[in-house]
């Protein structure tokens, strides 16, 4: 089975170290906390040599149009899809950052529910936003399960990831036996001494508790 696993980097690991787990994962979420504190050439330097096979730009977008596309304007080079926030709604602000996204080929995810515990609105108030942006992907949090459900019953053709494995306290597998594509992990990995030895270790955690979910609907 190939890892499900998205490695989300608010801090930079070494290049050769990058290069490793983007063997053994398919995919990279790059955070702003190191956009801002590398800058952009020494995180593309960093990248260059890894193969994930998509990196995704975690720019915390939520504002009006015109703004969130000259964010993207300034970093789109580093990566090939954005994660954009839902609540912001459609009109005059995801419309446009849709349309200037397709211009340049990048995808977009919508962040439809947030992974910590403050997090309190209803996730059915912005399923109008996702109905008319239609973006590539979803971000749903492994700590609410019952959103992802909803959101996969929903929207049984967007591509789900999801963020709050390990620190956040959902365990890997869990967000995928209730829908999502994807588990996003980062603190566990590239705060720990072993990173290859981590994911390893999360990597056999997902697979066993995706076999025991697939065992217990049969």
């Amino acid at each position: 089975m190939d890892s499900r696993i998205i490695i989300a980097l608010d801090q930079l690991v070494d290049q050769n170290t990058l290069i490793t787990l983007s063997q053994l994962v398919p995919k990279v979420k790059i955070g702003l906390p190191i956009i801002l504190q590398y800058g952009k050439d020494e995180i593309k330097r960093v990248l260059s040599r890894a193969n994930f096979s998509e990196i995704i730009l975690d720019l915390k977008l939520a504002d009006i149009g015109s703004t969130m596309v000259n964010v993207i304007k300034a970093v789109s080079d580093l990566g090939d899809s954005v994660i954009a926030h839902a609540f912001i709604g459609y009109e005059n602000a995801l419309d446009e950052l849709k349309k200037y996204a397709n211009e340049k080929n990048k995808k977009i995810y919508l962040l439809a529910a947030m992974s910590h515990p403050g997090w309190f609105l209803d996730i059915e108030l912005i399923y109008n936003v996702i109905e008319r942006t239609q973006p590539f992907g979803l971000v749903a949090p492994a700590t609410r399960p019952s959103v992802i459900r909803k959101l996969r019953n929903s929207f049984p053709n967007n591509v789900i990831i999801s963020p709050g494995i390990g620190y956040q306290g959902a365990l890997p597998g869990t967000a995928i036996c209730s829908g999502a594509d994807y588990e996003i992990v980062g603190r566990s990995i590239y705060l720990s001494k072993e990173p290859i030895a981590m994911i390893e270790k999360i990597n056999e955690e997902m697979v066993k508790r995706i076999e025991q979910c697939k065992a217990s609907e049969t």
